[in-house]
């Protein structure tokens, strides 16, 4: 690669002939008298520009602001124009790194703005010091109102992924959630359930991948959305899975091994799929099923409004796991309050030890953030149920972990912390 001027000074790294390569490369300019040391590093899947090692700017390859990060904060910009900060939080009463917290601010749009003036600001820097860079480009000439308004244009706005689904290429085959009667969620709760036809879903399809282009090389893997969309009938999934392999086939931004893989939510009772019906949507792409079990207690469930029990959450991961599935069970600490705290953790660590979780598999625990105004808040101040409160919830799931009764990765599941505080897509 190429520039039309190199910094007089600095070092370098050439890459190949486009951004596109397999390689990447980096410019480097020393500090100088009122200058900070700015370093420019690009490869297929993003550019980053740094200033004095502090600093980190990350673009997708459509030139999008992925991330800013600066002295242990991180404000990450999502598709429809919102801005989320997240900061490290440590408690001043407790030494213990895992119950240090991270918390999440979605920004006004005063503040996106300020944001956004201030990144411009630093590509012109950034262009004036190195030169009209290819890896400049894309970054310098995106425009972000217009980006946003494209994605909302094709999207409803994402509400959740799971943690390792952030970076996926979701796919919205489904708006709402079919049972929406859970009192801990709000995430669908104005909402009606609606299945796309198959020809609106195609369609769908083809203007996301228009719409991300050369930033698919940034995204891995199809996630179906919304909230339980794997819960509609095998024939219609069967249908949108063909269409996800037609469309994507026929999209050169799409490398093939990236997307082979379909991800999505389900319940664990609304769906009694056979064996062979599993196997079928698994030869078809379907890869992992993030299950919200939340408890293996009935009276937590109960209180919750989630249907389901244990032995149907051990009986479906058995049958998806026979069916060569991959899972993502999801439990939560915090719920019952402290009242019910023993018997939760006692009756979800049991669940949990009966399923046949492989190292290919994860456990998700999240830690229950009360939703202000739902029903769960209202049900609980009825009942007197103490909230254990954030750190309460860390020390949880520290005991639900100590727990499980699993081999430790690489030979075991992982477990790892699902904060919904850290999202947005």
């Amino acid at each position: 690669m190429s520039t039309s001027r190199r910094p007089d000074h600095g070092t370098s790294c050439p890459a190949t002939e486009s951004l596109a390569g397999q390689r990447g490369g980096f410019l480097e300019l020393p500090r100088a008298p009122r200058q900070p040391l700015l370093r420019l590093e690009w490869e297929p899947e993003k550019t980053r520009l740094i200033r004095d090692r502090l600093e980190i700017l990350t673009f997708d390859p459509a030139g999008r602001l992925f991330s800013f990060s600066s002295q242990g904060s991180i404000w990450r910009r999502g598709l429809d124009g919102r801005v989320l900060e997240i900061s490290h939080n440590v408690d001043p009463q407790t030494t213990m790194p895992a119950c240090h917290f991270h918390e999440g601010r979605v920004t006004g749009p005063e503040e996106a703005e300020k944001w956004r003036r201030w990144v411009e600001g630093v590509l012109a820097e950034a262009l004036e010091r190195f030169g009209p860079h290819p890896a400049l480009e894309a970054p310098a000439r995106f425009d972000w109102k217009a980006d946003a308004e494209a994605f909302l244009d094709i999207y409803r706005p994402v509400g959740i992924l799971p943690p390792d689904q952030y970076r996926s290429l979701v796919l919205q085959l489904t708006w709402g959630c079919a049972y929406n009667r859970c009192t801990f969620c709000d995430f669908f709760k104005k909402d009606t359930f609606r299945l796309k036809p198959p020809d609106e879903f195609r369609e769908h399809l083809r203007r996301a991948t228009a719409f991300f282009g050369p930033s698919l090389r940034g995204r891995k893997g199809v996630f179906l959305g919304e909230a339980n969309a794997v819960g509609i009938p095998t024939d219609p999934l069967l249908e949108a899975l063909a269409i996800v392999r037609e469309v994507l086939a026929d999209c050169p931004e799409a490398e093939p091994r990236r997307f082979e893989k379909v991800c999505s939510f389900l319940d664990t009772f609304s769906t009694d799929r056979t064996l062979e019906e599993w196997q079928a949507l698994h030869r078809n792409g379907l890869d992992r099923l993030y299950l919200g079990m939340e408890s293996g207690s009935s009276r937590v469930l109960k209180f919750l409004r989630k249907p389901g029990s244990a032995d149907l959450s051990v009986h479906l991961v058995e049958r998806l796991k026979k069916a060569g599935l991959r899972v993502g069970p999801i439990v939560m600490t915090g719920v019952g309050g402290q009242e019910m705290a023993e018997e939760h953790l006692q009756e979800t660590a049991a669940m949990l030890n009966r399923m046949p979780l492989g190292p290919e598999d994860r456990i998700y625990v999240s830690e229950f953030l009360t939703v202000p105004g739902s029903e769960y808040e209202a049900l609980a101040r009825q009942a007197g149920l103490h909230d254990p409160g954030r750190m309460g919830c860390r020390l949880q799931s520290r005991e639900l972990r100590s727990m499980l009764r699993f081999a430790p990765p690489p030979h075991g599941p992982a477990v790892a912390l699902y904060d919904v505080r850290q999202f947005i897509y």
